[in-house]
């Protein structure tokens, strides 16, 4: 982990040095989306989300829809993707809908999602809010974003948690962008606290096709929160 955090440190430093300007190409597909009504597809070597790993470090598959108001600040998606969890669990589907206004030269995306785990063992809780809140602005040449998120009962014999990260993001070529993101999840119980980080780049192909390979790490204990080189392909329609 300190390995990883003085990778992160070095490369804010270099964010402030670079002459780039900044661009919001973000890891939520959402910031992808064109015109109202779309998709995307997409593979990835391991599934993490918050840097653990949804799927035991297997690869992953993910699919999703959405649909955007024409001003661009209310919207619903619909995602599904393959995990692997203890309750037997080989896939989570996630409803969402969201509110992205632009305030105090900053933009915002606030949104409440109901995610829903599928072929769990009978009797096992398989459903949870998840809610989240986004800041994101240009801070001299890269772009900043800080997200907020809760959730008062997760899945499964987890409780309430809340997790916070921040993330630097700067395009240092007209396809190549790189970020750098630091996290922390803190549960109810204070069982599984844990934090993370990540370093990425990503290389769009087309406007449709992102490459993302990052490596990230975490304190989490288990086989979830191991060191991992990620690569995930994602193709929008």
């Amino acid at each position: 982990m300190r390995i990883l955090s003085a990778a992160v440190a070095a490369l804010i430093v270099l964010v402030g040095a670079s002459p780039a300007a900044a661009q919001s190409r973000a890891d939520s597909w959402r910031d992808r989306w064109v015109g109202t009504m779309g998709g995307e597809v997409g593979v990835a070597t391991d599934n993490r989300s918050k840097f653990a790993s949804k799927s035991g470090g297997d690869p992953a598959a993910l699919a999703g829809v959405y649909a955007v108001t024409p001003d661009g600040a209310w919207y619903v998606e619909g995602e599904a993707e393959t995990i692997r969890d203890s309750s037997g669990s080989d896939a989570e589907v996630t409803f969402a809908a969201g509110w992205r206004p632009r305030a105090f030269g900053a933009d915002f995306d606030l949104s409440a999602a109901r995610k829903v785990r599928v072929g769990a063992v009978p009797g096992t809780d398989t459903e949870a809010w998840e809610f989240t809140a986004d800041g994101e602005r240009a801070i001299g040449p890269f772009e900043g974003r800080l997200r907020l998120q809760q959730s008062p009962d997760g899945a499964g014999s987890t409780g309430a948690w809340v997790y916070f990260e921040v993330r630097l993001r700067w395009d240092v070529a007209p396809r190549w962008t790189l970020d750098a993101q630091v996290g922390t999840r803190d549960y109810e119980d204070d069982a599984d606290d844990y934090s993370g980080a990540s370093l990425g780049a990503i290389y769009a192909a087309t406007d449709r096709l992102e490459l993302d390979l990052r490596l990230v790490e975490t304190d989490r204990a288990g086989e979830d929160g191991d060191p991992a080189l990620v690569l995930s392909v994602i193709s929008g329609f």
